[in-house]
């Protein structure tokens, strides 16, 4: 089995061990983009690469308005700066430096911009998602305790604009939770968008790992009657 590039796409050339040799070409499928975001927050080198494609791709209005869940509309524009930019007093060609990069937020309420940071953990684990689906487009998105950093009020409106943003950029979102708050926000969610939406318990039996299926409506089912479902 040897592997080659035919036509500009890579195939594998197949050979029997027995009587004359037949070879068979066979063409790779396309290479699907995988994202995954884990528990923690990103880093800032990683958020700032992503958010580069965010920009290159005008997908910034969408991270805003993912943010602005939690911030509200007093938040007009997030920036990347480096890490030599002083917030009061511009650049300085002493401290200049194009490593360190990090992103800045501009809110109506406030005259200079801050640290997106400042905004708290649910600012941050919100950007997460939004900039790992804006930049998974056509592809799957594995998201890790995906309610981490997240009030429990506003977790039907987080599995909303997954739906609504995962939907528009064809991407298929595997999440895991413990949370029955993030459960019963995704069940709400699920039921009143078009879009499939699935829940799988994973359960031991005898230390074999048995997935459990819930469809929407049992779901609604067990969200309203408050059926332990994790």
């Amino acid at each position: 089995m040897i592997g080659e590039i035919k036509n500009g796409k890579p195939f594998i050339r197949i050979t029997s061990g027995l009587g004359p040799k037949r070879k068979k070409a066979v063409t790779w499928p396309n290479q699907i983009l995988c994202q995954s975001l884990g528990s923690r927050m990103l880093s800032n080198d990683l958020i700032t690469k992503l958010w580069d494609n965010v920009v290159i791709e005008s997908e910034e209005k969408f991270v805003i308005e993912t943010l602005r869940l939690i911030v509200g509309e007093n938040l007009e524009r997030v920036i990347s700066i480096s890490g030599g930019y002083d917030l009061f007093r511009g650049y300085s060609s002493s401290t200049f430096r194009s490593s360190n990069r990090r992103l800045i937020a501009k809110l109506t309420t406030q005259r200079l911009p801050i640290p997106l940071k400042s905004l708290g953990d649910g600012v941050q684990r919100l950007l997460g998602i939004a900039v790992t689906l804006a930049n998974c487009q056509n592809g799957i998105l594995l998201i890790d305790e995906v309610e981490n950093g997240i009030q429990y009020s506003l977790q039907e409106d987080l599995w909303r604009m997954i739906f609504k943003a995962a939907k528009k950029r064809n991407v298929q979102v595997v999440a895991a939770t413990h949370s029955w708050d993030c459960i019963t926000g995704f069940a709400k969610a699920a039921n009143e968008s078009n879009e499939v939406g699935i829940l799988y318990r994973l359960n031991d039996m005898n230390g074999k790992i048995i997935p459990v299926k819930y469809s929407e409506e049992e779901l609604e089912v067990a969200a309203a009657q408050t059926i332990e479902v994790r």
